[in-house]
């Protein structure tokens, strides 16, 4: 039985542990065995040999006489508590709190936290999905030196102590902190709820002409103009109500109520209410009647960033008329004016930068600087051995080796985009300044942030064509050249996995939740399909390029020599095209619409709550595992999704690659958007690597390289100075960006954190300090290359 039976007492439940010790005391008090009763006289008349010859024996037969014990009787005993042992056993396959495992008993704990960082998903979670706090007790039993843990999460939890003395925990949601005036708490206070329930408070309502909120349907959302202006700061937003009872509602971006603004205590009297609006977007407010569901006004107004505003609501001459306006208590910041200060420092610069190198290259300022290095060079001569009179020097004109033959030229114009594309994405990788536009759409539509990681897999696609044609052009055989761009491809994927993707300051790497797709990784894949692709072909092509026959450059059809040439590559890539467009539109979804692009959550109305990311998020959870991806994508601040979405997903690869390889497709981007946000074929969305996305980049990066390749190769106006050298040691700066993101210089605790001014600055430097350790690299010729 004890084989059977093997428990961990640290992790056992208390209430079972409580149990057990009862069991234990109960067993200690009762006797196991019992005495003989005394034989009555009936017996003694019957057996009088007996006793007799039981009172001539011996002092210890006697002893042991008067010992003697009821077998049937303890064996009795016995039984019952085998089959009390037995029932609890069987009792425990039932508890929630216990597993059985190969006939071994565990402790099960309701939550199975590794560490703090997996408390905080938990609780935001809960925040998320409305399914309230945790319970401490469970938080304890399922996380390792929680007391530890809950005290480095600080203020990221609330504490809430129940009637009962329990405790809960509670997300701390940062974005919903707001001011609540003094007189809304009285009010509040003054409420009085003990011991009544909600038909009563539903009574008390109806008497103050205020009703509950009533499920009606998705309202219908008005077209709002919207224009991308403005910080993304919370605003201190009051609403004064003068004898209406009503529903304040913010429609922008599909969010649904934003408040309920009470009526007025008595007849006669205003009433107030708080709000903190967003200032990314001009937003429409709508005050809607709860009473008969009617819209009363609407006031669309563009809100700035630390401003604090009135909406004075009022009825006109005691009619139906309803007059809504918005008053400026508090005038806003502007927050562009840090941007400003630091473009005319980097300005000034790259201005003296440029005169200096102007003033160093005249004449007579190369003439000063060369008597007084010839003067130091002479002095060095005559102290040194090479002047001393004993030295004779040989020369021997067959030592002489001719030079060796000059690599061909680089162009600086590939490293200087990739350059210009790594050091946006480091700076918006850091934080951007915390403006929105530096920050990645939550769902559809481009914003800077969302421009350079497909720019950055375009300039790969580039530099595979030039590097593959230039070493089959030395020699190299396409076998070689596969196995170079297989271990490289495998390279990216580990540093990706194991590197970038951990974040090893919350604690060691864990398998359960490590995420398999990144940016490294999407790199790898589209480097390895576009070269092989390029590898199928490129002889061909080089053998075309190199002869003369035909003269290809010169004949009608060469503007699209590239095109023709590459005719199996096109195909391939067409085909994975369809791949894609076949798997987004008509792969079903459990319980999602076919071909569902949207963002889940509340948008579309809260129609389509976990179907965020389509076809595309069911392919990633269905081969990678829900704990294997990203998640807390972009989307989750907007649109409250619960799901996770990884944006570096399996079906988004298959556009990299078509990103890689694409040429300048302005018109196809133009009719898949229907140039607009929403409203298109397909819109640009980069969390899901769209087709209409990646067109539109590729042409922005088509424009861009030829722009950057006029300058600096063709026309030398500009050297590519500072991102050239960032760009030569790319991968470098990348990973070390990544690694050392939470070290100084790079982030320092701020005095200011909701200020844009220190933000940026934190992230100028940090983005500066890369650009000068991969100058200090460049200048000893330090470079990693995998």
């Amino acid at each position: 039985m004890s084989s059977m039976f093997r428990y961990n007492c640290a992790k056992m439940d208390p209430a079972l542990l409580r149990e057990r010790e009862l069991f234990k005391k109960r067993a200690l008090s009762t006797p196991a065995v019992e005495k003989r009763q005394a034989p009555s006289d009936s017996h003694k008349k019957k057996k009088p040999k007996l006793d007799k010859e039981s009172s001539s024996g011996s002092k210890h037969g006697a002893e042991s006489s008067n010992g003697s014990f009821n077998i049937k009787t303890s064996s009795g005993y016995k039984f019952g508590c085998l089959a009390k042992i037995v029932n609890y056993m069987k009792a425990l396959v039932s508890n929630p709190k216990i597993y059985v495992r190969d006939g071994t008993y565990g402790f099960k704990p309701k939550y199975n936290l590794k560490d703090k960082k997996a408390l905080l998903r938990l609780l935001d979670k809960h925040d998320q999905l409305g399914l309230g706090g945790v319970l401490l007790d469970d938080v304890e039993e399922g996380l390792p030196n929680s007391a530890k843990a809950i005290k480095v999460l600080g203020d990221q939890i609330i504490f809430v102590t129940r009637p009962d003395k329990k405790k809960i925990l509670f997300y701390n949601d940062k974005h919903c902190q707001f001011i609540v005036d003094e007189e809304f708490q009285k009010l509040w206070r003054s409420v009085p709820v003990d011991n009544i329930d909600d038909e009563k408070i539903d009574e008390y309502l109806k008497k103050q002409g205020i009703s509950s909120m009533q499920e009606t349907g998705p309202k219908k959302v008005l077209p709002i103009k919207r224009k991308k202006q403005g910080g993304q700061r919370k605003r201190h937003f009051k609403t004064h109500n003068n004898h209406l009872a009503g529903v304040l509602e913010d429609y922008s971006e599909g969010v649904p109520q934003l408040g309920v603004l009470p009526a007025a205590l008595n007849p006669g009297q205003p009433s107030s209410a708080n709000y903190v609006m967003s200032t990314q977007h001009e937003i429409t407010l709508q005050l809607i009647s709860a009473t008969v569901n009617k819209e009363l006004c609407t006031v669309p107004f563009h809100f700035g960033e630390h401003g604090n505003y009135s909406l004075w609501v009022k009825n006109l001459n005691e009619s139906s008329v309803v007059n809504c306006s918005v008053v400026t208590d508090e005038g806003p910041v502007n927050s562009y004016i840090p941007i400003l200060v630091a473009f005319l420092i980097f300005a000034g610069l790259a201005l003296a930068s440029a005169i200096g190198t102007k003033i160093f290259g005249l004449d007579v300022v190369k003439g000063i600087l060369f008597r007084i290095s010839s003067s130091m060079e002479t002095e060095r001569l005559i102290n040194s051995e090479l002047g001393s009179p004993g030295r004779t020097l040989s020369l021997v004109a067959d030592n002489i080796l001719p030079p060796a033959p000059s690599p061909s030229k680089r162009l600086r114009s590939l490293d200087t985009f990739r350059g210009l594309s790594l050091v946006i994405m480091v700076f918006v990788n850091y934080g951007g300044g915390r403006y929105w536009f530096f920050r990645h759409e939550s769902w559809n539509g481009l914003t800077v942030a969302d421009l350079v990681f497909p720019w950055f897999v375009f300039i790969m696609g580039t530099s595979v064509a030039l590097s593959i044609n230039s070493m089959l052009r030395t020699g190299a055989t396409r076998l070689s050249l596969l196995r170079k761009v297989a271990w490289r491809s495998v390279q990216l994927f580990a540093i990706g996995v194991f590197i970038i993707n951990p974040n090893y300051c919350q604690g060691p790497l864990s398998w359960d939740n490590l995420r398999i797709p990144g940016v490294l990784q999407r790199l790898a894949w589209s480097y390895l399909a576009v070269a092989c692709l390029d590898l199928l072909v490129a002889r061909g092509h080089l053998d075309v390029l190199t002869t003369g026959v035909s003269a290809p450059q010169e004949a009608w059809w060469s503007p699209g020599l590239d095109v023709l040439l590459y005719w199996p590559a096109w195909l391939c890539v067409l085909l994975l095209e369809v791949v894609w467009l076949c798997l987004t539109f008509l792969l079903p979804v459990p319980n999602c619409p076919t071909g569902y692009l949207g963002p889940g959550g509340i948008g579309d109305m809260g129609q389509y709550t976990n179907c965020t990311g389509g076809a595309a998020a069911l392919i990633d959870r269905w081969l990678l595992g829900e704990s294997h991806i990203y998640q807390t994508p972009s989307s989750r601040v907007i649109y409250s999704t619960g799901m996770p979405h990884d944006p570096e997903g399996v079906l988004g690869s298959i556009n990299s690659i078509l990103m890689a390889f694409l040429g300048l497709q302005g018109v196809i981007s133009a009719i898949l958007t229907k140039c607009s946000t929403d409203q298109g074929f397909i819109p640009v969305n980069k969390n899901l690597w769209s087709l209409s996305y990646v067109t539109t980049l590729a042409c922005f990066a088509f424009v861009l390289l030829v722009l950057v390749y006029y300058t600096v190769d063709v026309k030398r106006w500009w050297s590519g100075a500072p991102f050239y050298y960032p760009g030569m040691n790319s991968i470098l700066v990348y990973v070390g960006h990544e690694v050392f993101e939470e070290y100084f210089p790079f982030r320092w605790t701020m005095a200011n954190s909701q200020s844009h001014a220190e933000h940026l600055t934190q992230n100028l430097v940090a983005t500066s300090c890369w650009v000068f350790i991969s100058y200090m690299l460049y200048r000893k010729k330090i470079f990693w290359k995998i």
